[in-house]
């Protein structure tokens, strides 16, 4: 499987050669026209080395180098045909890991290609380990059904009746009284009774 590269310049005729140069040695190559397409490119194809141009309209070759250390383990080779700007960049933190000063022909493009991807191979987007999923809840108990409520007996709703003890009949018997007794309560109760009437009641109950 031919290694990816890719290419970012905003020079139609520049960039076609570069590719050309790369595609003759072996290599796979992705071209971008900007810097914008360029950083989608690397998202998308995953190159294991990045060519990009410094002056670019949109978003220049700082940024895109900015942003292809950020998303991917790639070397960025610059191109720029500033020769202080060649000395800036390798100074400077921008991330680039060389810098091709224009104009360059195929044999000091290839040198530095092959160099960068003995330094650094298998450029690799940085993909960001995707959280294990929380474990599953454990199953809960099912709750026991509800105990069933006690109703209170409830009286009977008919009518109430009350029942009195009855007397027993065993209770003793009321002493008999005598007829002395009976004469003197009677005459307690009647004072002003005809007295020989009272003896004669005496009498009588005393012949029974």
């Amino acid at each position: 499987m031919a290694t990816k590269i890719l290419v970012v310049d905003d020079e139609r005729q520049l960039r076609n050669l570069v590719g050309e140069w790369l595609t003759e040695a072996g290599f796979e190559v992705i071209m971008a026209g900007d810097g914008q397409e360029g950083v989608a490119r690397l998202q998308q194809h995953d190159p294991a080395l990045v060519i990009s141009d410094v002056w670019m309209p949109g978003m220049d070759g700082y940024q895109v180098c900015r942003l292809t250390k950020r998303l991917s383990t790639a070397p960025v080779l610059m191109m720029t045909g500033v020769p202080n700007e060649a000395a800036i960049l390798k100074e400077t933190n921008v991330g680039a890991d060389d810098v091709l000063l224009k104009p360059f022909d195929v044999g000091d493009l290839l040198s530095r290609v092959n160099k960068l991807l003995k330094e650094h191979p298998g450029g690799k987007l940085n993909r960001a380990p995707r959280p294990a999923p929380p474990p599953a809840p454990a199953p809960q108990p099912a709750a026991p059904p509800p105990a069933p409520e006690r109703v209170a007996a409830q009286p009977a709703s008919g009518p109430h009746v009350a029942v009195q003890a009855q007397p027993s009949s065993e209770q003793p018997a009321k002493e008999q009284q005598s007829p002395e007794q009976f004469l003197i309560q009677v005459f307690k109760a009647l004072p002003d009774i005809d007295k020989d009437l009272l003896l004669r009641m005496a009498q009588r109950l005393i012949q029974r």
